[in-house]
């Protein structure tokens, strides 16, 4: 499955160009042709995963708020998934919700959204976890930065997640985690980039 764009439009200050009416289509490896699956024309469309059993496609999108949706692949019904009314966002009325992943089994959706507001005012951004359903959600990660991109490991049981130490600064310091589903263990992952 891959996102792809409907056309380009003129920016509105004139300086080039950028994609509108996303939609998601198939692709075949071997012979690289598409097909589209949804007629969408979204503005929006990320994080695009599908469920191990092949019988989900989940994805976020933006129309006013952050939205996830599941889509059945076989019946094309939509779901909208959302953290449940008992959930409250540290940015306000709606959770953000971004980027969010699923675990291997589809029981589980991670995502980032707001947590707490540091005493300079700059939203500190942390990692939950919910039921595919919206229900359960948790607070997993507790770094008091910006911590975004979830993605759990194959085990479906530990995630790996990037914090931006100067999120609120002009240029990103980013470090990688290792931290458990239940957020009660974490290991920094240091990446040797030679020269």
């Amino acid at each position: 499955m891959i996102i792809k764009a409907g056309g380009y439009e003129e920016n509105y200050n004139g300086d080039g160009v950028h994609p509108q009416n996303y939609d998601i289509h198939k692709m075949n490896f071997d012979t690289y042709e598409t097909e589209r699956i949804t007629t969408f024309n979204l503005y929006s469309l990320s994080s695009l995963q599908v469920t191990d059993d092949g019988k989900y496609l989940m994805y976020s999108l933006y129309n006013g708020e952050d939205i996830i949706q599941r889509l059945n692949l076989k019946n094309k019904k939509v779901e909208t998934i959302m953290p449940g009314p008992e959930y409250e966002s540290g940015a306000g009325d709606k959770p953000i919700a971004g980027s969010p992943a699923l675990s291997p089994d589809g029981s589980t959706i991670v995502f980032s959204d707001v947590a707490t507001t540091s005493d300079n005012g700059t939203f500190q951004y942390e990692v939950f976890t919910m039921k595919a359903n919206g229900e359960n959600v948790e607070q997993v990660t507790n770094f008091q930065e910006h911590v975004t991109e979830p993605a759990f490991f194959p085990n479906g049981e530990e995630l790996l997640v990037t914090v931006d130490q100067n999120f609120a600064g002009g240029h990103p310091d980013y470090e990688y985690w290792r931290v458990s589903k239940k957020g009660g263990e974490r290991k920094e992952i240091i990446i040797e980039i030679p020269e």
